[in-house]
């Protein structure tokens, strides 16, 4: 009898799903955290559009939309920005925001945890004393914004929580 080769050996089989596998860890490796980083750039967008609609806001009104502390956008989780603080949107700083803007600049409002007493936190926050607060993801990450400083650390949550000042609008 004659035998053929009519298939692949063990060998050659292993071989193809190592060289599969090492692929796979590969592309794994390379879009780790892409998800995080575009997140965070949006709400980095966001917040720099929202510096330059309340600048110009503040120049014709001479005072920023809004008054208190409030959630910038929409779409949080129980219309909460802030878990455990009772921030929620404000639509009459929405409509003053919308003077001076086609649309609100919406930064993402994907839940970040900060700890047991706090809870999550996503998107915007304005406080009445004239700044932005925003919360990131990733430990290492940067506030990314000119003037803006870490308010929290991540050590103590999963992401930075960053604060941009603006200044006094009597002063524009």
């Amino acid at each position: 009898m004659r035998y053929g080769k009519n298939g692949f050996t063990i060998v050659e089989l292993l071989i193809v799903i190592v060289v599969i596998g090492i692929l796979a860890a590969i592309t794994i490796v390379a879009f780790n955290g892409v998800q995080e980083r575009a997140r965070n750039t949006q709400t980095i967008g966001a917040v720099k559009d929202l510096k330059s609609i309340y600048m110009a806001y503040a120049i014709q009104n001479g005072s920023y939309p809004g008054t208190g502390n409030y959630c910038i956008g929409t779409g949080y989780q129980s219309n909460l920005c802030w878990d455990n603080r009772a921030y929620t949107t404000d639509t009459t700083a929405n409509s003053q925001i919308l003077q001076q803007a086609k649309s609100i600049p919406q930064p993402s409002t994907t839940r970040v945890y900060r700890n047991s007493v706090d809870g999550s936190r996503a998107g915007v926050l304005y406080v009445n004393n004239f700044s932005f607060r925003y919360q990131l993801e990733g430990a290492s990450t940067e506030c990314g914004l000119p003037g803006a400083t870490r308010t929290f650390s991540a050590g103590q949550s999963t992401g930075p929580e960053c604060s941009l000042v603006l200044p006094d609008p009597a002063t524009l």
